[in-house]
């Protein structure tokens, strides 16, 4: 197994994913709102606190999502960076 050679890799195309993973980030962050906001309104302080928790890790994911898509087609647009 040692000397085997392994298959190249596949060029994954990440456009695939893009748009259905932004939709499911987008929907999760509506519902987290939408729980929080219940949570506030009836006053539950554990919910609160581990929703509002949820929420920022899920919009700082979404944040660094982006910038890395950003940074991707900056190097597409100059190669040589």
């Amino acid at each position: 197994m040692a000397g085997e050679k392994l298959p190249p890799l596949e060029v994954f195309d990440a456009r695939i994913v893009q748009a259905p993973l932004q939709g499911l980030l987008r929907n999760m962050d509506c519902e987290l709102v939408r729980l929080l906001k219940q949570s506030m309104a009836s006053h539950d302080i554990e919910a609160e606190r581990k929703l509002s928790l949820f929420l920022t890790m899920l919009r700082f994911t979404k944040k660094l999502l982006r910038s890395r898509e950003l940074s991707l087609l900056g190097r597409r647009r100059h190669p040589k960076t």
